[in-house]
């Protein structure tokens, strides 16, 4: 079962960064990024759990309510 380490879960939510090399992973270092971006800049928050043996839990927050102009302001 995967897991990551403690020491790499910042880095996870860099862009183009993934924890194995780019010829043992399909994926583009993307997706983490841009979901913490697109969840931050609405006001959420992005945590993840993860221990060795089993596996990895992330979690978000979300408001509840957001008005156009809040939304506006934040994509400047």
């Amino acid at each position: 079962m995967a897991w990551i380490p403690e020491e790499s879960h910042e880095k996870i939510f860099e862009m183009f960064h993934t924890l194995r090399p780019r010829d043992q992973v399909e994926g583009s270092g993307m997706g983490l990024a841009l979901v913490k971006k697109i969840v931050e800049q609405i006001g959420g928050t992005v945590t993840i759990k993860s221990k060795e043996g089993r596996g990895c839990e992330f979690g978000f927050t979300w408001p509840k309510k957001q008005t156009d102009g809040d939304l506006a302001s934040r994509a400047a």
